[in-house]
C-alpha cells in the first residue's frame, strides 16, 4: 500500500514494507484472514459505527459542511472553531443535498423510517416509510424533483406525491458505503467493499430491474476497468460533457493503491483518467505498481472535480486540466476538514478501515455559496 505525495493522509502506510508488516499477524496465525467465503460482500452493510472519525457521508448545504457518522449529524463551518451537533429525531442513516437544503433519512424509535428536509429553524417531515422485517437502507439520492431511497429490497420514490415503492429484481452489491446517482429513469449504484471490490449496478426506476455494469478486457479482476471483485466505486457524478452519462471515482488502498476515473454511458464503460504512482519497489522498465485511488467526484459547471489520495483533479471534456495537491487539514472536535480549495470542502474518513488497510481517505463535498 504505497501512498506517496500525500503527507496529510496519516496514518496511511507507505510501500510494500508496511504491507508486509500489516500482514505479519495473519502469517503468524496461519493465514486465518484468508479463509474463503462464497461472497464476502453479501455480509457487508453500510457502516453504523459510532466512531466520529468514520464519516459515512458528507454534504454541503446552508453554508456548512454536514457530516454523518454513527447515526448522528454534525456541522462544521469554514471559520468555526467547533463542530456543532445537529439534533434530529431518530437515528440518521443517509443524507443528500438538494437546492441548498439537506435531506436526511432517519430510523425512528417506532422502527419506521422518516425522510426529513431542512427548513428554516428545523426539520420538516416529507415522507414516512414502514420497513419490512430485516430490511435495511443502502442509500439516498436527491435531484430537483425529490429523493430516491434504495434498500436491499426496493426503491422508494419520494417527491410531491406519496412515496412509491418498486420491488427490486436482483440484489444490490454489498458495501460499507454506497454512491447513488439518478440518470433519467435509471439509478446508478456504486458499492465500496474495500478489498472485496464492490462494483457498479444500474437499476431501472420503473421496474426495479438490476443490471451489473462491468468491463474486464483481461480476465483479471484487478486489471479490469470495472469489475465487482476488485473495484470499489466510491462516488458518482454526472458527466457535464455528455448528457446522460456519468463519471465514477474508483479506488482502493490495500497493499497497493489502485484506481481511476471511469465514464459510464448506458452499457458502455470507458476509462478516462488514471495516474501512476512511481515508487521504490517498481521494476525497471515496468509500469509503476500503484495508481492514484479516487474517493470523491462532483460536477462543477462544465467540469468534474475529483479527489484522489494525493490531491484534487479537474477534468473538462474527458481531459485533466488542473491538479492541486491536497491541502492541510485542520482538526475540529475529532474530525479533520479543509475549506482551503474554492468550491470544495474536504473531510478525512477512516470508515474504509473496516474493509481495507486504507487509513484515512478524503471525501469531497462541493460548495455553492
Amino acid at each position: 500500500m504505497a501512498i506517496r505525495g500525500a503527507p496529510n493522509l496519516t496514518p496511511l502506510p507507505r510501500g510494500a514494507v508496511f504491507a508486509l508488516v500489516a500482514l505479519m499477524p495473519v502469517l503468524l496465525l496461519g493465514g486465518t484472514a484468508a479463509i474463503a467465503v462464497d461472497d464476502p460482500t453479501e455480509n457487508i452493510r453500510p457502516s453504523e459505527t459510532s466512531d466520529l472519525s468514520r464519516i459515512g457521508a458528507t454534504a454541503f448545504a446552508e453554508g456548512r459542511l454536514w457530516l454523518l457518522a454513527g447515526g448522528k449529524l454534525s456541522t462544521v463551518t469554514e471559520r468555526g472553531g467547533a463542530r456543532v451537533a445537529e439534533p434530529i429525531d431518530g437515528k440518521a442513516v443517509a443524507i443528500c443535498a438538494r437546492s441548498g437544503r439537506l435531506s436526511a433519512l432517519t430510523i425512528d424509535s417506532d422502527g419506521r423510517w422518516t425522510l426529513r428536509r431542512r427548513q428554516a429553524g428545523g426539520w420538516a417531515d416529507t415522507a414516512r416509510i414502514s420497513p419490512a422485517t430485516d430490511e435495511y437502507v443502502i442509500g439516498l439520492a436527491c435531484d430537483g424533483a425529490g429523493a430516491v431511497l434504495l434498500t436491499d429490497r426496493r426503491l422508494v420514490e419520494t417527491g410531491e406525491r406519496p412515496p412509491r415503492s418498486v420491488a427490486l429484481q436482483g440484489e444490490p452489491h454489498g458495501g460499507v458505503t454506497h454512491a447513488l446517482l439518478m440518470v433519467g429513469d435509471q439509478l446508478l449504484v456504486g458499492a465500496n467493499a474495500g478489498e472485496w471490490g464492490g462494483g457498479l449496478q444500474r437499476i431501472d426506476r420503473r421496474t426495479g430491474r438490476i443490471v451489473d455494469l462491468e468491463r474486464n478486457d483481461t480476465g483479471e479482476p484487478c486489471d479490469a476497468v470495472l469489475d465487482r471483485r476488485c473495484t470499489p466505486v466510491n462516488a458518482l457524478t454526472p458527466a457535464p460533457w455528455k448528457p446522460g452519462c456519468a463519471v465514477a471515482a474508483v479506488g482502493m488502498v490495500h497493499m497497493l493503491s489502485r484506481g481511476g476515473l471511469v465514464e459510464i454511458c448506458g452499457d458502455r464503460i470507458e476509462p478516462i483518467y488514471a495516474k501512476p504512482l512511481p515508487g521504490p519497489f517498481d521494476r525497471p522498465g515496468k509500469p509503476p505498481l500503484d495508481q492514484v485511488a479516487f474517493f470523491g467526484a462532483s460536477q462543477v459547471g462544465d467540469t468534474v472535480l475529483a479527489v484522489g489520495i494525493d490531491g484534487l483533479y479537474q477534468l473538462r471534456g474527458r481531459r485533466m486540466v488542473a491538479f492541486t495537491p491536497l491541502p492541510k487539514f485542520r482538526a475540529v472536535d475529532g474530525v479533520r476538514v479543509s475549506f482551503a480549495r474554492p468550491g470544495a470542502v474536504l473531510a478525512l474518513t477512516d470508515i474504509n478501515q473496516s474493509v481495507s488497510l486504507s487509513g484515512s481517505v478524503p471525501l469531497l463535498a462541493t460548495r455553492q455559496d
